[in-house]
């Protein structure tokens, strides 16, 4: 048997299914952080290392805008400036260091409580 008479035929009846809508809101909110995403990353990141001696609240934070700045990073426009594209990296870096030192607090004062 050769390879070629063992590849499988595509079958022309066969139609692919709709994918499937998001919600709404899911859309609103998506919308929003591919607009304004790299501010919101940035401030959720600041905050994220301002209460990181909160007990986790520095994570969830620092969660939030590690999401909503791949959310703004992965939407590009033509007209995307270097400064504005920034932007998003440096809300997921402020994000990263409020989880780091989040995570690192609560490993320390976790035994302790």
């Amino acid at each position: 048997m050769s390879v070629l008479t063992d590849r499988p035929t595509p079958d022309p009846d066969f139609e692919p299914e709709p994918a499937a809508e998001r919600p709404p809101i899911l859309e609103a909110v998506t919308a929003y952080l591919r607009r304004s995403g790299g501010d919101a990353s940035i401030a959720l990141g600041a905050l994220s290392v301002i209460t990181f001696w909160t007990f986790g609240l520095g994570i969830v934070l620092g969660a939030g805008a590690i999401v909503s700045g791949v959310v703004a990073a992965r939407a590009r426009t033509p007209d995307d400036a270097e400064p504005r594209s920034l932007e998003p990296l440096f809300g997921i870096l402020s994000g990263a260091l409020g989880v780091a030192a989040g995570l690192t607090f609560l490993a320390v004062a976790g035994p302790q409580w």
